[in-house]
């Protein structure tokens, strides 16, 4: 007799098994809601960090090179990208706030 056919399965235990699967996530939902009261913060550990690199800005110059506004950390750069090499045109220590922010509209 073919033990894999589906005549052949207890649908009790699939259900006791979804039971203690569900009862199982439950006590570990509760434990860690438990360690967090008393200290343990779990939310710094998988708390999503500021980027460090970002594109400011991109302006296409023709259709093989491109400028672009590169902040990492506390300095912009500006790059001139081309099909064959990249060349650094200016690097300064960023701005603390974005100026177009600050214009009246």
């Amino acid at each position: 007799m073919n033990t894999t056919e589906l005549g052949d399965i207890s649908w009790v235990r699939v259900a006791i098994a979804c039971l203690i699967v569900a009862a199982l996530l439950s006590a570990l939902s509760i434990a860690l809601r438990f360690m967090e009261e008393r200290g343990l913060k779990l939310r710094k550990v998988f708390k999503k960090r500021k980027a460090r690199l970002d594109i400011s800005e991109l302006m296409a110059l023709d259709a093989k090179r491109r400028l672009a506004v590169v902040r990492f950390d506390d300095t912009e750069h500006l790059i001139l990208l081309g099909t064959t090499q990249d060349v650094l045109i200016q690097s300064k220590p960023a701005l603390e706030t974005d100026p177009l922010e600050d214009e009246d509209l």
